[in-house]
């Protein structure tokens, strides 16, 4: 899909810092395997691979970890009080040995870097936050004693991979929340990282509390490009930056780049929605590429469940090996009938069209899109009308799809159309709160 470098989901370096039910793990000899087997898969198509080490700390779960939750700082209203405890020295030490092997085992593995996961109010960023962070030892109580534990991390990690593998560190450009972590803390953090030898800095925003760090459809397109270029400046731009969060617009994606605002750009719910975006920006078809709309009911929203990945809008992701990308043709091309233009119906009209059936569209009102253009009209919801486009002009592009607008698909047109198979997508019925069921404006 022409990603020149795929970042692993954050895998935990310790049992008891595990990223949910599904999450990945590096912290036993034992997964070097498996991981290998995906560097290897991923390097024979000409990508670079790297992953992310993670210990969630105070956001980790005793239901998936089976442990007490490890705590910085106990903190009122922010941190679990039951099944937790706090860190002591030892404990910190026995972490950050922790890191440095997990990082040994990604150089094992065949990953071509690391990324330290220091943002997302995860064990790292809970050192550092003045929020989440009331220790007064020598890991705590002033900005300096607060970079420690990052710093050391940092070290462990150098030292298990070698002077020349790269190694990434991801931060918050600001938690978002009164109290925690601004953009200017971040300016300073991030320039002492550089000092210590990172060699590239990934800025995302945002945690849990926030509801920032996958955030939805009400924050701008890229509203964090701004806070990267920030950062980027303030490290005198001796490291290259990365800058991350709704960024999947074509546009947008390329001006970011050419205008100098950062270095790179991470992609992530927006490769969910369509993995070939790199490739069809880079070729000039823009036009090609499924808009990822932030609705977070798929990935995000499955994902926090302990659910796979799922898209709203392309029914391949997390089903790629069993309906991989590039069809076979049918083995017979058979006359479809579809009933109903709205996103089921369009997206079946596609892929039968993709696989070399003859399709026939009825859709009986004058346009495509169904509820999805109903769906688009509230605030922040405008970007369903990219999916409607999408859809219409994929579907126009294709001269085996006959769209008969303003049509219901009775029986008899079925029956003229000499239809091999007939799927029924007339649309769904529209959830009504029980308050405002009996007005007649809903």
């Amino acid at each position: 899909g022409g990603a020149g470098c795929i970042i692993v989901e954050a895998s935990c370096v310790s049992w008891d810092g595990r990223n949910g039910p599904r999450g990945l793990a590096i912290c036993e000899d034992f997964h070097i395997e498996g991981l290998r087997k995906l560097t290897s898969r991923v390097h024979a198509l000409g990508a670079k691979i790297s992953i992310q080490l993670l210990h969630r700390g105070r956001a980790a779960l005793p239901s998936v970890t089976g442990r007490p939750v490890k705590l910085v700082s106990w903190v009122p209203g922010i941190t679990p009080a039951d099944e937790s405890s706090i860190l002591s020295d030892d404990e910190i030490q026995d972490i950050i040995k922790k890191y440095g092997e997990a990082a040994a085992r990604a150089k094992k593995a065949g990953f071509d870097a690391v990324e330290i996961h220091g943002a997302h109010g995860y064990l790292i960023t809970q050192f550092l936050s003045p929020l989440t962070n009331r220790r007064t030892d020598r890991w705590g109580g002033s900005p300096e004693k607060r970079l420690t534990f990052a710093l050391e991390v940092l070290k462990a990690v150098r030292e298990a991979v070698g002077p020349d593998f790269p190694v990434g560190f991801r931060l918050s450009a600001m938690e978002g929340v009164p109290g925690g972590m601004t953009v200017e803390d971040t300016k300073r953090i991030a320039s002492a990282l550089v000092d210590a030898g990172v060699d590239v800095l990934h800025i995302s925003a945002g945690i849990p509390e926030a509801d920032i760090d996958i955030p939805l459809a009400h924050k701008p397109h890229g509203w964090n490009v701004e806070n990267a270029s920030a950062i980027r400046e303030a490290t005198g731009r001796r490291v290259p930056v990365i800058a991350v969060s709704r960024l999947g617009v074509h546009a947008l994606a390329r001006s970011v780049v050419e205008n100098d605002k950062v270095d790179m750009l991470a992609l992530g719910r927006a490769l969910l929605a369509d993995p070939y975006f790199p490739v069809k920006v880079q070729e000039g078809r823009d036009t090609e590429v499924l808009p990822c709309v932030a609705c977070n009911e798929a990935c995000a929203g499955r994902t926090r469940r302990g659910l796979e990945v799922r898209c709203a809008f392309n029914p391949r992701t997390g089903f790629e090996g069993l309906y991989p990308y590039g069809d076979d043709p049918a083995p017979v091309s058979r006359r479809v009938v579809i009933a109903g233009g709205a996103v089921a119906g369009m997206e079946a009209a596609l892929h039968a069209s993709e696989r070399g059936h003859k399709v026939t569209l009825f859709e009986q009102s004058q346009q495509l899109g169904g509820l999805c253009r109903a769906a688009a009209l509230p605030p922040y919801k405008q970007d369903l009308n990219g999916i409607v486009a999408w859809f219409e002009q994929a579907l126009r592009a294709r001269a085996d799809i006959d769209i008969r607008l303003g049509e219901k698909a009775t029986v008899e047109k079925i029956a003229a159309c000499h239809a091999d198979r007939v799927i029924v997508a007339t649309g769904r019925r529209p959830v009504v709160p029980g308050f405002c069921a009996e007005n007649p404006m809903v």
